[in-house]
């Protein structure tokens, strides 16, 4: 997933070529978001068949003063409704159980399509937040 041409378009190369720099990214970037902020990314999978498609989380980048909701999937996977059942979810988990009020959405200024769906979930257009 990290590796397809919208993710690195939209979101950026991560330069994962290899298991050994993805497990590396896991590690360094993933997990230790959960040691430090006590939240991060959650798997999206297919509830029939426990299939991977995507990620959807609440990160805190140290350079935001907010954290924001990020969201990716397979190509495959598109328009079918996964993505805005994953980041509602967590949406609510994060201002229910977290505490987190104010959660920005970061996207690229072409992606009309995250764009929208951060809109469709409540995030209020002043904290949708356009990142190159």
């Amino acid at each position: 997933m990290y590796n397809t041409p919208d993710f690195i378009r939209f979101i950026g190369d991560k330069g994962l070529s290899d298991l050994t720099k993805a497990g590396e990214y896991i590690r360094d970037s993933i997990r230790s978001s959960y040691d430090r902020h006590g939240f991060g990314l959650y798997l999206m999978e297919l509830k029939d068949r426990a299939i991977p498609i995507g990620l959807c989380g609440i990160l805190k980048r140290d350079e935001k003063n907010a954290p924001d909701i990020g969201f990716a999937l397979l190509p495959e996977f598109y328009r079918q409704g996964y993505t805005l059942e994953a980041a509602e979810s967590v949406l609510r988990y994060a201002r229910e159980r977290l505490n987190l009020q104010v959660i920005r959405g970061l996207v690229h200024p072409e992606n009309t399509a995250s764009r929208a769906l951060l809109k469709k979930i409540g995030i209020p257009e002043e904290q949708i937040v356009l990142s190159v």
